[in-house]
């Protein structure tokens, strides 16, 4: 690898003119220079824009891509499809990195010759007051397995596509799906396998943002069951990629009991949206079981094999669990 490689840092931007220029001034102010920002204006239409346009105008570094609104996982695409660096980065557009993040995880990829670099997070809240933060006690080398593992089950270095540098062959041929929520637990742990060393860094460099309105509190919307059933989507895939690439099955149970969890969720947030569209959602979930084979577990065969006397009975005896 060249001694200063050029990191493509892609930044997916939709409506966020209230936290956009703290993001991209933390990608500027970067003691690592050799940058390329490419920030995906995802159809915005608040002042996010022309935010982006002034700083292209201000610094070469800066490619700015206008495009219809497609969704996080069409701009994440669109980013990928237009970075020419050697590796990749992303921040969120409400996000932001502190001032030593890229030149701290390019030292630590050459120094320890491997193909993906995580870094712990720390938690702000919307005042910008840290209020936890998710890393690890000690920086270790790790090797893809563990690593999928640890993804797995939701344990550093997490499903996020944000504290990873990559080398950008690692993305080859991987896509974010279309459309989805949870994209980034349908790709990380793919782009993950493709890695033959990654290292865990112990210090936490980037800075996630805890605030009301992002994707997490439409869990708690009528949106809540197209967000469970997405997971269900990624779950069987899960499922197909480890009964494909690992002998260990105990991956592959990994899988299970998370669709097995989606499933349930996902039929119940329905409930409260009425018959149709909760039998809507029975018989998309079918469809995954029948058409891959999914193996159940004893209650959500119960609940697939009797959905109306589910949904009936499910505002009196379901929260007694």
């Amino acid at each position: 690898m060249n001694a200063n490689p050029l990191v493509s840092i892609i930044v997916p931007i939709y409506n966020v003119e209230k936290y956009l220029k703290r993001a991209v001034d933390s990608i500027l102010l970067q003691t690592y220079e050799y940058l390329e920002v490419i920030l995906i204006d995802d159809g915005s239409t608040d002042l996010s824009p022309l935010i982006c346009d002034e700083y292209a105008k201000c610094d070469n570094r800066v490619k700015v891509i206008h495009k219809a609104n497609g969704g996080i996982s069409d701009a994440r695409n669109t980013g990928l499809c237009a970075a020419s660096g050697a590796l990749i980065y992303w921040v969120d557009s409400d996000d932001y990195i502190e001032i030593n993040t890229i030149e701290k995880m390019v030292n630590c990829m050459m120094e320890t010759g491997s193909d993906m670099v995580c870094c712990g997070l720390n938690l702000i809240d919307e005042n910008g007051k840290k209020i936890g933060e998710r890393s690890i006690d000690a920086a270790v080398m790790s090797d893809r397995d563990e690593t999928i593992r640890n993804v797995f089950a939701e344990m550093f270095p997490f499903n996020y596509p944000c504290n990873k540098l990559c080398q950008k062959s690692l993305y080859n041929q991987i896509f974010f799906p279309f459309q989805r929520l949870y994209e980034d637990i349908a790709v990380i742990y793919k782009v993950v396998y493709n890695a033959k060393k990654i290292y865990y860094l112990d210090d936490c460099l980037y800075n996630y943002i805890q605030r009301q309105g992002s994707i997490t509190s439409e869990l708690n919307s009528d949106k809540a069951a197209k967000s469970y059933y997405d997971g269900c989507q990624n779950a069987v895939e899960r499922i197909l990629f480890c009964k494909s690439h690992f002998k260990d099955m105990s991956l592959t149970q990994m899988a299970a009991n998370q669709f097995y969890t989606w499933a349930k969720l996902c039929l119940e947030k329905s409930i409260r949206l009425g018959i149709n569209t909760y039998m809507d959602y029975h018989k998309r979930i079918m469809t995954l079981v029948n058409s891959y084979g999914v193996d159940m577990n004893l209650r959500l065969k119960w609940i697939l094999r009797f959905p109306r006397i589910y949904f009936y009975l499910y505002p009196i005896l379901g929260r007694n669990k």
